[in-house]
């Protein structure tokens, strides 16, 4: 079994009005599932990055893709809030 929830995606997308079909949370933003619908963001407790397309998030080079079919993940190189596109929760 896992650790103890934190937040959801679904809440963080309500909460901040993130402009996206679909938010994926990672209480360390460096660890996801990856994303299905766009646009869609990555998201830690102080932020998120935003992907307007899938091809901009596939080709994204700080991100990596790697995971099993059975358990896909993503990646998030150092972490989401050291992307250049992050945005600050206000």
């Amino acid at each position: 079994m896992g650790g103890v929830r934190t937040d959801t995606g679904e809440a963080m997308r309500n909460r901040y009005h993130i402009p996206a079909q679909q938010v994926r949370y990672h209480i360390d933003g460096t660890f996801f599932t990856p994303l299905e619908c766009f646009p869609g963001a990555l998201a830690d407790p102080g932020g998120y990055v935003l992907f307007a397309t899938e091809k901009q998030y596939m080709e994204d080079p700080r991100l990596d893709h790697r995971g099993s079919v059975k358990n896909p993940r993503l990646g998030v190189s150092g972490s989401v809030s050291k992307h250049p596109g992050y945005r600050q929760f206000k």
